[in-house]
């Protein structure tokens, strides 16, 4: 070509060549007409059909004639062949340029389609639920990162282990396998929805400008947690050198009172529909357990959660009570998660669950004595953040609107609970 020949302008493919090359084609052409196929569709005919009236004109949009089309320059690729072998690659590109355009096209029309059918309202609560719990999962999982990092993490000390092991071994499993988020909630089922939080991934990075950036949507969310060079030198290298940590998560739920004017059957229908979500979380739970062997085997307290779960509600109610939240939090502590509650009101959360739940801490890690729970849940109900809101909201009334989620999220902090064991 460099030394001034010039190009034949009749140049044929053998037909040894062609043979290969049509059987390329055919594969192009298979891919082609699946293509084809998705786009006429059932699913793309009840999309056009939603959305007709966006057209001005009321036409089928562009991409409902492709199979036309595509019959068409097939045609020009196999004359492009014998004949004209030059226009060959810019028919294919062609095809491939116009097949993607149609493609987008459709997938506009899903989007359209979609928007039209989703109810706005209950699209709003769940995004306002997922920011909540969100933020409530990163500020424990801090928290208990910190001080795992700090060596005061110490989730065996009834097992008299030593924390700087224990807190070691726990970041070394979360690295791993990832943290355990267990959240319990005290709401009616309409209201808590078992909220998936396993597409989060949190990456660490030194401390430069920020502490803490979040990217994303509800499909997918990546943050990331700058932590000064000490605290970020003492994580495993896997997460130093850019690795993630997935976050495993699981509701446990029992409503502990009944709404008003809720007929029998329904009791009994929200009662089935806690324990879906309750047997639906121990069984993440057992597959988080089988990636590990703590030193305290919880073959136990799974088989006690599961005979909870296999009970048949009735329309009094379900025959564990609250034990159940009782056990999954014992179950997920031996397991090193990070717990969250979720509660309908100020006043709730620190009455029921959470004072439950810390005074079982302090008994089992802190040396609490047994015959001192109940006069230590008496204090902690009757001091502190009850009567701070009660005094604060004497006489107030309540402004939030009725249908607005009412979801409060409380994170336990280790080194807090350690601190209330001191004092």
């Amino acid at each position: 070509m460099g030394s001034g020949d010039e190009l034949p302008c009749d140049m044929r493919i053998p037909s040894d060549k062609q043979d290969k090359l049509h059987g390329c084609l055919e594969h192009l052409f298979n891919q082609v007409d699946s293509i084809n196929s998705l786009l006429k569709g059932p699913i793309m005919t009840k999309a056009c059909e939603e959305t007709k009236h966006f057209h001005p004109d009321h036409t089928k949009p562009e991409f409902r004639h492709t199979e036309d089309w595509t019959v068409r320059c097939h045609n020009i690729i196999n004359k492009n062949i014998q004949e004209d072998p030059w226009n060959l690659p810019s028919s294919i590109m062609t095809l491939v340029e116009s097949l993607q355009r149609f493609v987008d096209d459709g997938k506009n029309q899903l989007l359209l389609a979609l928007l039209k059918c989703t109810d706005t309202a209950l699209q709003l609560q769940r995004d306002v639920i997922f920011c909540q719990s969100a933020a409530g999962a990163v500020c424990t999982l801090a928290e208990q990162l910190l001080a795992a990092l700090r060596a005061r993490f110490n989730n065996a000390g009834e097992y008299e282990e030593d924390c700087k092991d224990t807190s070691r071994k726990w970041l070394e499993q979360a690295a791993a396998i990832g943290v355990l988020l267990n959240f319990q909630a005290t709401l009616a089922p309409h209201v808590a929805a078992l909220l998936d939080l396993d597409k989060v991934t949190v990456f660490f990075r030194q401390l430069e400008d920020e502490c803490l950036v979040a990217k994303g949507s509800r499909q997918a969310l990546r943050v990331t947690l700058y932590l000064d060079s000490c605290h970020f030198s003492e994580l495993p290298k896997r997460l130093q050198k850019g690795g993630s940590l997935k976050l495993h998560t699981v509701l446990f739920t029992r409503a502990l009172e009944r709404p008003e004017g809720v007929s029998q059957q329904d009791c009994v229908s929200m009662e089935e529909f806690q324990q879906r979500i309750n047997a639906l979380s121990l069984e993440k739970v057992k597959a988080y357990y089988r990636k590990l062997r703590p030193l305290n085997t919880l073959d136990d307290l799974c088989r006690l959660m599961q005979s909870y779960v296999n009970v048949h509600p009735n329309a009094a109610g379900h025959p564990s009570g609250v034990s159940v939240l009782c056990v999954s939090s014992e179950l997920c502590d031996r397991l090193g998660a990070c717990h969250i509650t979720m509660c309908a009101t100020g006043m709730q959360r620190c009455t029921l669950s959470v004072t439950l739940d810390q005074a079982m801490i302090l008994a089992r890690n802190h040396g609490l004595m047994p015959r001192c729970i109940m006069q230590t849940m008496d204090i902690m109900r009757k001091q502190g953040t009850r009567v701070e809101i009660s005094a604060k909201n004497l006489k107030v009334m309540d402004q939030m609107p009725p249908a607005a989620p009412r979801q409060s999220v409380w994170y336990r902090s280790w080194e807090q609970v350690a601190m209330s064991a001191v004092f």
